[in-house]
């Protein structure tokens, strides 16, 4: 297929994704964890007790407030000049040595581009799921973790290119070269 034939499908292009997750109530997951610990133990002693059961409920009854808690956001990526026009608009802080603004800029563009996800659900748009005043008391309450997970969505989004080496063509070794390619040419 010619170069042209490929530019064509651009309109149909699908950009790159990443997401990440967080918990709208941590604290469960120190109570679950400590659940678990008592199972162990339960289970380890040598008596027999009507206890672990009670605990593997308490751990499902955890388990499933976590799922409830949990907020998945699927970061889309967006053309190059798009991007950088976004990073535009949030220029360095004072007496930072950064392109950008690293502590509004992930957040912005994970509102333009984000996409909630939600189990048996159809995935909806961060815009159109909250609004922005909502998505920004959302972000500022996120822990360091939680905003660093989100900005590496929106790097890897954005900024890897996660073609597989493998499927990438391959061309024949030349006289002056040493790379051992999949079609190499005889020896002079």
């Amino acid at each position: 297929m010619s170069l042209s034939d490929r530019i064509k499908k651009l309109e149909s292009r699908v950009f790159p994704e990443a997401q990440f997750s967080f918990c709208l109530n941590p604290g469960l997951s120190s109570e679950r964890e400590r659940l678990l610990q008592e199972l162990a133990r339960e289970r380890s002693s040598n008596r027999r007790s009507t206890n672990a059961s009670q605990v593997l409920k308490k751990i499902g009854e955890i388990e499933a407030r976590i799922r409830e808690a949990i907020v998945t956001i699927r970061v889309v990526g967006l053309p190059f000049e798009e991007y950088n026009a976004i990073q535009a608009k949030h220029p360095p802080r004072k007496n930072k040595a950064e392109a950008y603004n690293p502590v509004t800029f992930f957040g912005d563009v994970t509102y333009r581009t984000g996409v909630y996800v939600e189990d048996g659900e159809e995935p909806v748009s961060v815009q159109s799921a909250v609004s922005r005043a909502e998505w920004d008391k959302l972000v500022k309450q996120m822990t360091n973790a939680e905003y660093t997970d989100m900005a590496n969505a929106v790097i890897r989004a954005n900024n890897e290119n996660d073609v597989p080496g493998f499927l990438l063509p391959v061309s024949g070794t030349t006289r002056d070269s040493d790379v051992i390619s999949a079609s190499p040419e005889e020896s002079v």
